[in-house]
């Protein structure tokens, strides 16, 4: 007796159980793409990034960090953006 109610319990999904679950991953594709946009593209440099945007870099290439570092302070800027939102 036991057996059969556990195998009606396990096949018996609600409707509501499979939008929220449509619902989560489509939300996290909408969320986690540009994310991985962002990441994908900034080991690129820039002739691989206009040859094809959407594809692994073919070498993770650190110039464009290196950059960033020595031309803009980025240290300097993200301790001032810490300290900003800790303010607030």
């Amino acid at each position: 007796m036991s057996r059969v109610i556990t195998e009606k319990k396990r096949g018996k999904h609600s409707r509501g159980a499979w939008f929220a679950s449509a619902a989560v991953t489509v939300f996290l594709v909408v969320d986690l793409l540009p994310l991985y946009f962002v990441a994908a593209n900034s080991f690129k440099n820039k002739p691989e990034y206009i040859e094809s945007v959407y594809n692994l870099p073919s070498g993770f290439d650190l110039t464009n960090y290196i950059k960033l570092m020595e031309e803009y302070d980025f240290p300097k800027m993200w301790l001032c953006q810490v300290k900003c939102v800790n303010f607030l």
